[in-house]
């Protein structure tokens, strides 16, 4: 009912315990600040997830710059890249979704893909199961 809106006027401003509580109850989770901390830890994630998958990444202040097409903004989401490159921008919201949640994935390199031949069974042995 957004639209029917004319005019709004705040009486009192918030204490802290309020905004927290409305941030809470109508941001989504990828929408509220990040601390400082926070921001920084997920921000060196993104870039060593990029840089695991052999993405240009370099840090321009707060901001991830990637390959000198894209730049993602705090909170390092796949929403918070910007780029006129639509294949870039495409590629790497993708790469970020796909990034494993949790603090300790970053660490060790991804595992590999079994060998395709494990994958393919002959015909005559997928004939017996």
């Amino acid at each position: 009912m957004g639209h029917a809106v004319q005019e709004v006027q705040v009486l009192q401003e918030a204490d802290q315990e309020t905004t927290d509580r409305l941030q809470t109850s109508f941001l989504p989770a990828s929408a509220r600040p990040l601390a400082p901390e926070q921001r920084h830890r997920r921000r060196a994630s993104v870039r060593r997830w990029l840089e695991q998958n052999r993405v240009p990444v370099q840090e321009d202040g707060e901001d991830l710059l990637v390959a000198g097409a894209l730049t993602i903004t705090a909170p390092y989401g796949p929403e918070d890249c910007c780029s006129s490159n639509q294949i870039i921008l495409d590629r790497v919201q993708r790469l970020i979704q796909s990034q494993p949640p949790g603090p300790s994935n970053h660490s060790a390199v991804p595992p590999a893909s079994p060998p395709i031949q494990k994958l393919i069974q002959p015909a005559d042995q997928s004939e017996r199961s």
